[in-house]
């Protein structure tokens, strides 16, 4: 087992000015990095816009011609087929409930109520922010409920301008 050794200040200020020295070549290193990614950028935006239009035109294009001739598209029971070197599908997504018309949520949610009681949630939430607010009111009452308020003590280090 190793023994413990006990540090002294002059530890503690050594390892305070390998903090600072660290800090400042890692800004230093992070600015160069990020001049660097800057210009790589600059260099590729236009080639990179110009692609990303063709993508989304091309896209666009073959969504609207295969929603309005699947039939056409899809011979057989496959829900999927390739043209050249794309393949396309056709595919149900997760089901989910939709609003009819002009319906609200909150209109679905009172209506459920009466009639599809045991599908309507309810839910007990405790207020925290509230509690922490009246935290000094309600100390006797927080420790009957079984809990009581607490912050927590967090070290850290920054350097002084």
């Amino acid at each position: 087992m190793a023994k413990e050794v006990k540090l002294i200040r002059s530890d503690f200020e050594k390892a305070a000015g390998d903090y600072f020295e660290a800090t400042h070549e890692l800004s230093k290193i992070n600015a160069e990095k990020a001049l660097k990614m800057q210009l790589i950028e600059k260099e590729y935006e236009e080639q990179i816009r110009v692609e990303q239009t063709k993508l989304e035109v091309s896209e666009s294009t073959m969504s609207k011609y295969a929603k309005d001739n699947k039939d056409l598209l899809l011979t057989t029971k496959s829900k999927s087929a390739q043209v050249g070197r794309v393949v396309f599908s056709f595919r149900s997504g997760k089901p989910k409930l939709v609003l009819l018309g002009e319906t609200k949520w909150e209109d679905v949610t009172a209506k459920a109520k009466e009639l599809l009681p045991d599908y309507v949630r309810q839910i007990d939430d405790l207020e925290k922010d509230k509690i922490l607010k009246d935290a000094d009111a309600l100390k006797e009452k927080l420790e009957a409920i079984g809990v009581k308020v607490a912050s927590e003590e967090v070290l850290s280090f920054k350097l002084k301008d």
